[in-house]
């Protein structure tokens, strides 16, 4: 941030203390979100913003405030708050994903990564024109698919299981048999299959990792909270 390098190399002095690059970050993220576009951007008003905080704070312990309900409370409260959102972040520092584990899940997801490139004809129910051995191209060309796009994840959940199915168990230029569905009668011919390389998807799947075991350890804590409702 252009405001915290400049307060950076030359430390600033507010109501008679040094305050500290932390300070600045951490009173730009707390501040009202209709300030801190203002702040941001202007380092004079940054400091100037954190003095008036500053004081108003001085008079507030001045005047006992911090330990009035249910200030007292809400501060207490914010504390706990903020711990605990650093130890959220703190956990994955220090559970990285490795390179292993992202071999270990990318050839247990495999079909995630799977996708078949199709060409599909919707033809009337009962029309003969689909009948094995007919030329697809010119029923496709007559009777265009267009509820299903050319590119079909092996994993997709938009796209129904019987045409998944169908269609993976093709080889290429293999054409299904007519499939039956609510929406019309369909066909599909297999123009081929891809697999994304695991270099692809390793960002995506580091991500997915990650955030997996995250919420298996929010859980795990979940579960050791124990709960007495009040009155009983």
């Amino acid at each position: 941030m252009a405001v915290a390098m400049a307060a950076q190399q030359r430390p600033a002095t507010v109501n008679g203390r040094t305050v500290s690059q932390a300070e600045l970050d951490a009173i730009i993220k707390l501040a009202p979100a209709e300030v801190r576009p203002v702040i941001s951007k202007d380092p004079q008003e940054l400091l100037r913003y954190y003095g008036v905080v500053d004081r108003l704070a001085t008079m507030a312990e001045k005047d006992g405030l911090a330990n009035e309900s249910p200030l007292k409370e809400e501060l207490a409260l914010a504390r706990m708050q903020l711990l605990a959102t650093a130890t959220s972040g703190r956990y994955f520092n220090e559970h990285p994903v490795s390179a292993a584990d992202e071999q270990q899940y990318y050839a247990a997801h495999i079909d995630v990564f799977t996708s078949a490139r199709v060409k599909g004809a919707k033809p009337p129910a009962g029309s003969s024109a689909a009948s094995p051995g007919a030329d697809f191209d010119a029923l496709a060309a007559k009777y265009p698919n267009h509820d299903f796009a050319d590119v079909i994840g092996k994993t997709d959940a938009n796209v129904p299981e019987a045409i998944r199915t169908a269609i993976f168990e093709l080889k290429p230029g293999g054409v299904t048999k007519p499939i039956a569905l609510p929406g019309g009668v369909y066909l599909f011919r297999l123009e081929g299959v891809d697999v994304k390389p695991l270099d692809e998807v390793r960002g995506q799947i580091s991500q997915r990792v990650g955030n997996e075991r995250f919420l298996q350890w929010m859980a795990d804590i979940r579960k050791s909270v124990t709960v007495e409702p009040a009155g009983r």
